[in-house]
């Protein structure tokens, strides 16, 4: 049994994505580059048909510029027997992906493909069901589960309602969710005997393919930068142990201005009456409480100190009028 196993190379999942000044696509120079998650659990979940004896044959095979080669001997220091390079300059759609991979396909003639189920740079999650489609061939994807026997895959998938087992005829397309296995860890030897394993080079004209647009993204942006979220307190103002209507008037105001949760803070000889009063009004998420002799007289210059210090990340601090 043999399998092919497409192993897409993307931007690593570590670095900060830039966009460049122009808007018309990410910044890639001296960015690093890895494979792409997915395809890494698809190769694994290959290699470990071939460990059980179930497949004799695991080809990695990668559609990307000329210096991609280190990107597929990482592939075959994972373990895959042999890499195909189908060499491009251009950017691949999902669609090209999926044409170039079936005429690899028609050259290798494998049991079963498997992919990951979408590549983190686009997202896209296209390819494999493309790919099922122009070659008339079974699909199951987001596999969790993945089981080979009597010509056959099971697969096991996670839905919205729980679990789903899909069992499809081979020759098949599966793609891989992340739940499906994890990656081993590449060992020094095997890098060193992955250079002697075979890398077959083809260019994407000599295949008949076309890299031919079927879509146009007119504009990249990176997001919008998130405003700092709103953390008010309320300094409780109260008077022989009762909590005085004013500082429950504020809470409301606050709320109402701002959507946020709200903190009070209780400064007094013996806060516990006062706060857990203060509990009780409608839009507090939390009180804090300061217990010192010195706040009975209710001093500023006794309660300001203490004031700042506990008002410290809050972007916005009430105080009540008692009149």
């Amino acid at each position: 049994m043999k399998i092919l196993v497409a192993y897409k190379r993307v931007v690593d999942y570590n670095v900060r994505i830039q966009v460049k000044p122009d808007g018309s696509g990410v910044v890639t120079d001296g960015v690093k580059l890895s494979p792409n998650p997915f395809d890494e659990i698809a190769l694994e979940e290959a290699l470990r048909l071939r460990d059980k004896g179930i497949a004799s044959e695991v080809v990695v095979a990668t559609i990307a510029p000329a210096d991609a080669q280190a990107h597929l001997r990482n592939g075959l220091a994972m373990g895959a027997n042999r890499a195909i390079h189908v060499v491009t300059d251009q950017a691949i759609q999902p669609l090209t992906a999926a044409r170039t991979l079936l005429k690899l396909i028609e050259k290798e003639q494998p049991d079963l493909v498997i992919l990951g189920k979408q590549a983190i740079d686009d997202d896209a999650n296209q390819t494999g069901q493309m790919l099922a489609t122009l070659w008339g061939r079974p699909q199951a994807t987001f596999a969790s589960k993945l089981e080979i026997a009597d010509g056959k895959a099971t697969v096991t998938r996670e839905v919205d309602a729980g679990l789903e087992t899909l069992e499809v005829d081979l020759p098949a397309v599966v793609t891989t969710d992340l739940r499906l296995n994890e990656p081993r860890f590449i060992k020094l030897p095997d890098i060193m005997k992955a250079k002697a394993k075979p890398l077959e080079t083809l260019q994407l004209a000599d295949l008949g393919v076309e890299a031919a647009d079927t879509f146009k993204t007119t504009h990249y942006a990176a997001p919008s930068k998130r405003s700092k979220g709103v953390m008010i307190l309320v300094i409780a103002e109260h008077h022989d142990g009762k909590l005085n209507a004013a500082t429950a008037k504020t809470v409301s105001a606050a709320a109402a201005i701002s959507g946020a949760s709200i903190d009070v803070l209780v400064l007094a000889a013996d806060p516990a009456a006062v706060a857990a009063n203060a509990a009780k009004i409608a839009g507090v998420a939390k009180v804090l409480t300061v217990a010192n002799a010195a706040n009975a007289q209710a001093i500023a210059q006794v309660l300001a100190p203490q004031i700042a210090q506990l008002a410290k990340g809050y972007t916005h601090v009430f105080g009540p009028s008692p009149t």
